[in-house]
Parts: structure tokens; sequence; C-alpha cells
């Protein structure tokens, strides 16, 4: 009878309850964008969200993704894909920055994919939260209970809705550009910062290292709901004791969570030439193993894609499971990595007639001009020419140093008679 609270029944030990939300923050912050003269434009950038994971009781922060702009089913899934692989520190741009010492995020996972992990994942019931790719996912790959609580109600989740409060007010509000937003008792939104937006444009890669170095060091940060102790000291005692939950596929199951299966149909028309392909999210898939295979039209594979990048599908062998051929993705949409959320903004923008990408070599540099000219104009918020922006040009960068294979035209009768091979 004198139970009051859930606590008071069950005490939890570290990584038996993470909770995990997103928090929006308006900002006044500004991006440079050159003009094709040479001169440089402003653009304000109005919302930030940060996606954060963190250890209920231990209060350690397990995984974060700083997301400009609104967030998707996507980010969740990356902010797990996080968790569930090693953390390594950035190579800081910005002179004088520094990690803390003894700083980590994440949880240590070995050479053979062994880790701890939680058990009990507690958010709220946002859209991105519960769609159907992220919430499937969850369940499959990271395992243990899913809770999603109510919206709006931080006193189900108060240990994420202090750390999202305590770093707000005690970093992110102190960038060029910061304000304490309108409230009721405030008739207008206040200064936070001395430095002008103005003076000190946004740089996404400084801005990345300086949040990293932030959220690891909360984690060797003396917290008084500890007793003064930090949360990595708490979360490394639990591990010590032998108790926390283990798992071996920490790698496999990583890669799995940003990983979509599905059915793909084999296209096609002999007739018509038309070689056999596969379509998924308005694009054809091709391999060298389905050319001339017309026994296969009709038929369905179950197939694999990577969310993270969309140029490539596998077709899975229907009786072993094992990859039976990895087919690639016709023009535009071969060139440039890209995740599925920025496909499906591609194709939304396509279908509402506002970009036209019949033709284009890249449907994603398409896309960024599109973005890029829009936001020169202020016909839109710059919010998606920042996202886009923000991804880092490594990506598309060659992995080797070697130089980049010259592909020759092939000797002999070519025509180009039939528009639709």
């Amino acid at each position: 009878p004198d139970i009051k609270r859930f606590n008071q029944l069950i005490n939890l030990a570290p990584l038996d309850r993470l909770e995990f939300d997103a928090h929006k923050m308006d900002v006044d912050w500004e991006i440079q964008i050159p003009r094709a003269d040479g001169h440089i434009v402003h653009r304000r950038i109005r919302c930030l969200n940060l996606l954060a994971l963190i250890c209920a009781v231990s209060r350690c922060l397990v995984a974060y993704v700083l997301v400009l702009g609104d967030y998707c089913q996507l980010d969740v899934l990356r902010l797990f894909h996080r968790a569930l692989q090693p953390w390594k520190p950035r190579p800081l741009i910005v002179p004088g920055m520094v990690y803390a010492e003894g700083a980590r995020l994440g949880l240590p996972v070995d050479d053979q994919g062994a880790g701890p992990r939680g058990i009990v994942l507690a958010g709220d019931n946002a859209l991105a939260h519960h769609a159907d790719i992220a919430l499937g996912n969850l369940l499959e790959h990271h395992r243990g209970i899913v809770n999603l609580g109510h919206a709006h109600v931080p006193e189900g989740r108060p240990i994420i809705e202090a750390f999202n409060r305590r770093l707000e007010q005690g970093a992110l509000r102190n960038l060029a550009g910061g304000f304490q937003p309108q409230t009721r008792s405030n008739g207008k939104k206040s200064s936070t910062s001395y430095l002008r937006a103005d003076d000190h444009p946004l740089h996404w890669v400084g801005l990345a290292d300086l949040m990293d170095v932030i959220a690891s060091g909360h984690n060797v940060t003396p917290h008084s709901g500890l007793n003064n102790r930090t949360p990595l000291s708490v979360l490394d005692a639990h591990l010590v004791s032998g108790l926390p939950w283990e798992t071996t596929q920490a790698s496999t199951d990583a890669m799995q969570l940003t990983t979509v299966r599905t059915v793909g149909i084999v296209r096609g028309h002999q007739a018509d030439g038309r070689h056999p392909y596969v379509q998924y999210k308005g694009a054809r898939y091709r391999s060298q193993r389905l050319m001339g295979r017309w026994d296969l039209l009709g038929r369905r594979f179950r197939s694999e894609v990577n969310i993270e990048d969309l140029r490539y599908l596998v077709l899975l062998d229907s009786d072993t499971g094992c990859p039976w051929s990895r087919l690639t993705a016709l023009p535009p949409w071969d060139r440039s990595v890209h995740d599925l959320h920025l496909r499906e903004q591609i194709i939304r923008a396509r279908n509402r007639g506002l970009l036209e990408i019949n033709g284009a070599q890249d449907a994603i540099e398409a896309y960024h001009a599109f973005t890029r000219e829009h936001a020169l104009s202020g016909a839109t918020p710059p919010d998606l020419f920042a996202r886009i922006s923000s991804q880092s040009p490594r990506q598309n960068a060659p992995t080797s140093g070697r130089p980049p294979q010259v592909v020759r035209p092939r000797s002999g009768f070519t025509s180009f008679s039939n528009s639709k091979d």
C-alpha cells in the first residue's frame, strides 16, 4: 500500500531502460550560399533536431544524431545504428578544441561483435518512432522491449527530457544567434548569445565537432543525481559486474537496422527489347546476371536494400536465402550516395512538377541545385539545402587512391534506334 511509483517496486540497473527522444529547438543560424556570380547570400536556418539515446539509470549518453530541419524514421534508425557501433573520436578541425580526458560515447563492442545492449527502449509516440520500417527493424535487430508512451508528457521520460534541457540551455543556446523563445511570461524572444549570426555563419563540420566533444564530455562529468559520480563510472561498474544483457551480433544488427527487406518483381519485355529489371522507389535496377534472363520475367524475389545507400539492391535466392545478384540502379540514380529520405524528397518534388530529372546525369545533383536555387530566391526555407549540404562530401569520394577507371565504348555496330533500351 505504501508503493506510489514504479521505481519503488523494482530497482532498475544500468541499461535496463534506455530513453530516446528528438528535441526540437528553434534557432536563428545563418548559412552561406554562393551564387553563380561568386557573391555570398545569407539564409537563416530556423529549426534543429537533436535525437539522443541515454541510459535512465547511469545517465550515460549512448548515441546522438544532429539533424538540420525536421527528422524522419531514418534518423531514428541512425541513432540506434550508432548505439551498436564502437564510438571513434572525430578528427577535430577547430583549433584548440579537444576531448575531455577519458571521454567516451556508446557501449563497448569487441572485435567479435559482442557487447551489452539495453532492454527497454522508451520514447514517445511520434510518427517517426512507430513508422513501419523504424519500429520493425528496432524490434527485430535491436531486440528488447519498445515502449512508446504519450507525447508531450515529459514525466514519462524524465531523464532524456532533463538531458535535452541541460544541453540546450548550457550549450546550444550560447552559439551565435541563440535566443530564448517567446513564452507566456515573456512577450518576445530574448537573445542568449552576444555573438551575431550574421557575423558567425554556421559551419556544419565545426558544429558536429563541438557537439561530439560536448556529448562525450557529458559522460565524464560528475552528476548530482549519481552522488557526483560520472555516468561512465556507473556504467563501467555495472559492466564489470557481469550482469548486463549481452549479444554477440552487434555489428550484424547495426547493419541490419538500416536494411529494408522487400519483394522485387522481375519486369521487362522481350519483344520490345526491354531487358529484365527490378523497380524500387521510382528507380530501375539491373545486373549482368539478370541481363537476357527472359525466363525470370514476373518472378518474385525477396530483396534487401540499405536505406543509407539506395544505389544497390540485392536479390536473394528463394531456396537458400543467400544473395543471388547485386543490382545497380540505372541513371540518374547510380552516381551519388543517397538515402531513402532523400529519394522520397526528390520523387515528391518531381511529382509536384517542381523538378525534372529525366535526362539528368545525377538526380541528387539536380535536386541539390533545385534546393539551392529555391534557397537563394527565398521561395522556400533553406532547411532542405542545409540538410543535403551537411552530409559529408567524403561519402561521394573514391574509397581508394587509384585513378578512376576509364570506360571505353565498345567497338562494332551500335544502334540507338530503340528508345526503350
